[in-house]
């Protein structure tokens, strides 16, 4: 959440097309993480703990839970369909458009270790062997739907933005420009 915070004011501070791409990662940030939430809290459910050493094996003893945490690490990671992709790359296309080189490679680094730190856990989470070979409470069905709508929604977002959502965000990226659109 600190580096999406960061991620946020690098676009604002850019200005232009930062701002918009800024506006974008709020609202998708704010449904992947959610997403994310809620698998843990169903894996949390499953293994009765909150060590990444105890709750292994994801991908074999909670298949449901592994591909809605597996897809939400793949969005939070900023890859296509999902949302933060889109505004990741505004982001990057402002900074280069407004002459901020520097900030641009040093943003993609930063995103690019992010990932590299992030994939250490998940490889842990879904593919080592757990401290204990059984789940405790089952996987359900509605457990994880609410992840998975989520995950859709982020996805269905990149393609089409509902008119009023749509001008929120525009009312937002003006006022933060003060009422004029460059870049």
């Amino acid at each position: 959440s600190v580096e999406n915070m960061g991620v946020i004011a690098l676009g604002v501070g850019i200005g232009g097309l930062g701002v918009y791409g800024a506006m974008l990662h709020l609202l998708h940030h704010s449904l992947i993480k959610s997403s994310l939430f809620l698998s843990t809290g169903n894996m949390y459910l499953g293994f009765d703990s909150k060590l990444i050493a105890h709750c292994g094996g994801m991908i074999r003893l909670l298949p449901k839970t592994f591909i809605t945490f597996f897809a939400g690490f793949l969005g939070l990671s900023g890859l296509p369909p999902f949302g933060l992709f889109i505004s990741e790359l505004l982001i990057i296309l402002a900074a280069f458009r407004m002459g901020h080189l520097t900030a641009g490679i040093l943003f993609i680094l930063g995103l690019s270790l992010v990932v590299i730190g992030l994939v250490r856990n998940v490889i842990a989470l879904s593919f080592t062997p757990p401290a204990r070979e059984q789940v405790l409470i089952p996987e359900e069905t509605p457990r994880i739907l609410s992840p998975a709508i989520l995950l859709l929604t982020s996805i269905t977002l990149c393609l089409w933005l509902p008119p009023p959502l749509l001008a929120a965000i525009n009312e937002a990226v003006l006022a933060l420009l003060g009422g004029a659109f460059h870049g």
